[in-house]
């Protein structure tokens, strides 16, 4: 699996939540996402990247531009 590290960011724009965001991209070959921890998550969507969920994660937000342009992130 090709799998690339793209940004780290230190968020706090949540407060009093304070969160560490690793963002990687992975190319998908194929196959549909599985809930692994139904107490913690509803369920997976895919969306394309032009017409994505509201409101998004400040973090993900990031990560979309990095990945777009190529470039890593780190919030130190």
């Amino acid at each position: 699996m090709n799998i690339r590290f793209i940004l780290l960011s230190n968020v706090k724009t949540y407060t009093p939540k304070h969160y560490v965001h690793i963002g990687l991209t992975a190319f998908w070959e194929s196959g549909e996402p599985v809930v692994r921890e139904p107490e913690k998550c509803e369920g997976w969507e895919w969306h394309a990247l032009d017409d994505l969920p509201h409101p998004l994660f400040e973090p993900a937000k990031r990560m979309i531009e990095c990945n777009a342009q190529s470039v890593v992130y780190i919030d130190t």
